[in-house]
C-alpha cells in the first residue's frame, strides 16, 4: 500500500516533485495526509517484518 500511495504523492495528484505547482494548486494538506499514510504503512511493514524474523529465529533455535 505504501508504494501504491507514492505515485499520487509524488506525481499528478499532489505534485510533491514540483513544489511550486503544489503551492499554486493548494495541495499541501493532501500531500501531508499522503505522506503520513505512507510513513505509517512503511513503519507497520517494517514492524511486521521484524516480528516475523524474530519468530522465525525462535522456531529455528538460533537464539543469540
Amino acid at each position: 500500500m505504501a508504494s501504491y500511495n507514492l505515485c499520487p504523492l509524488l506525481g499528478i495528484k499532489t505534485f510533491c516533485l514540483y513544489p511550486e505547482k503544489m503551492i499554486r494548486f493548494g495541495l499541501q494538506d493532501q500531500a501531508a495526509s499522503f505522506a503520513t499514510h505512507i510513513l505509517i504503512e512503511l513503519s507497520l511493514g517494517w514492524f511486521f517484518i521484524f516480528i516475523s524474523y524474530f519468530i522465525n529465529r525462535k522456531k529455528s533455535g538460533n537464539d543469540m
